[in-house]
């Protein structure tokens, strides 16, 4: 199989969440990997995503903006839309 990301997603199991500032949305989640480009996060299952968030790593204190890509039972896969970085607003 041809590995189509650009850069290799460490695997993590960490406490996150979704963030839309504007909805007033938090929605809790895992994620669990990532890399400098995207991410595969859990979540419950039938929860709505909007296509566009924010994705909070609360150990880390890391924001990022992201993108839904696509979606397979309760698993999503995001695009981030620029670097992580430190948040503590929502922590």
């Amino acid at each position: 199989m041809i590995e189509p990301r650009t850069h290799s997603r460490s695997k993590a199991l960490k406490n996150a969440c979704i963030v839309r500032r504007d909805l007033q949305l938090i929605i809790d989640c895992t994620l669990r990997n990532h890399s400098d480009e995207g991410a595969l996060i859990d979540l419950e299952s039938g929860i709505v995503i909007p296509h566009e968030f924010e994705l909070l790593v609360k150990a880390n204190k890391l924001i990022a903006p992201c993108q839904l890509v696509w979606r397979k039972n309760n698993k999503i896969g995001v695009r981030l839309k620029s670097e992580w970085r430190e948040e503590s607003a929502f922590v």
